[in-house]
């Protein structure tokens, strides 16, 4: 599975509590920015991000794809993706 990614401003994320990727740099943020190749275990995946913001408002997109073609998983694909609410941990 590929994870397409955009952020504003930092993000860090990690699939299944392994880190897989880093991006450190001030930026707006946009659809595909970046690009994380991820191997998805059978059942339930957590994909956890972690988001800094340097000024202004802050954002990210997440798309989830089989393969690097783009093409997102959808309805008439066998997999079910779902969001659970996160809270502020210290």
């Amino acid at each position: 599975m590929t994870l397409w990614l955009g952020s504003d401003d930092w993000v860090y994320v990690w699939v299944n509590g392994e880190s897989v990727h880093g991006y450190t740099e001030p930026r707006s943020c946009a659809p595909d920015q970046d690009r994380i190749n991820v191997q998805l275990k059978k059942g339930a995946n957590r994909i956890l991000l972690k988001i800094g913001n340097n000024t202004d408002d802050w954002c990210f997109c997440l798309r989830v794809a089989e393969g690097g073609d783009g093409l997102m998983v959808g309805k008439d694909s066998e997999q079910k993706l779902s969001a659970l609410p996160g809270g502020p941990s210290n």
